[in-house]
C-alpha cells in the first residue's frame, strides 16, 4: 500500500488500522466506531479521533493487511 501525508486542521477521524504517524501538535483518542458502517469498515471496530493542527501520515493498506502481505513474501 501507499503512504499519504495529510494536513489536519481541527477534527479528523480515521480507521485505526491506517494511521501510521502524527505530529506532537495532534491529540489522539481511540474510540469505538459507531453503527454498522463503523463495524464493517474497521476490523476491530476502532477509529482514531485526531484533533489539532499538524501533519499525519496514513497508509492505504491496514496493518493486518500489510503483515499478511509481508508474511507471504518472506517465506
Amino acid at each position: 500500500g501507499g503512504l499519504t501525508r495529510r494536513q489536519v486542521t481541527g477534527d479528523f477521524i480515521v480507521d485505526a488500522g491506517h494511521l501510521v504517524a502524527y505530529e506532537p501538535t495532534i491529540r489522539l483518542r481511540i474510540r469505538f466506531a459507531k453503527g454498522i458502517l463503523g463495524s464493517l469498515t474497521s476490523g476491530e471496530g476502532m477509529v482514531n479521533h485526531l484533533k489539532g493542527n499538524g501533519m499525519i501520515y496514513l497508509q492505504s493498506r491496514s496493518i493486518d493487511g500489510l503483515v499478511k502481505f509481508l508474511r507471504r513474501k518472506v517465506r
